[in-house]
């Protein structure tokens, strides 16, 4: 899923899959019981996270899951 995001930033802006850094872009999961959906799905976001303030909480570190820290978990 992580190279999919990655392809689709890539593809719409026109940069390297290499160049896209986490100081650019949020990739991850919302955990739950904070999901509102029941299904798997993940998110792409654009930093800075400039929504309403309520829902950008989603996308703190105690909700949403970065892509990489969930994929070492697996791992490990």
């Amino acid at each position: 899923m992580k190279e999919i995001g990655l392809r689709i930033i890539s593809e719409k802006l026109g940069e390297l899959e290499s160049s896209i850094t986490s100081t650019e872009y949020l990739i991850g999961f919302v955990s739950p019981p904070f999901n509102t959906v029941p299904h798997v799905h993940m998110h792409v976001l654009t930093k800075p996270i400039t929504c309403w303030w309520p829902r950008s909480m989603a996308f703190g570190s105690w909700i949403f899951k970065n892509v990489d820290e969930l994929i070492d978990k697996i791992d490990n």
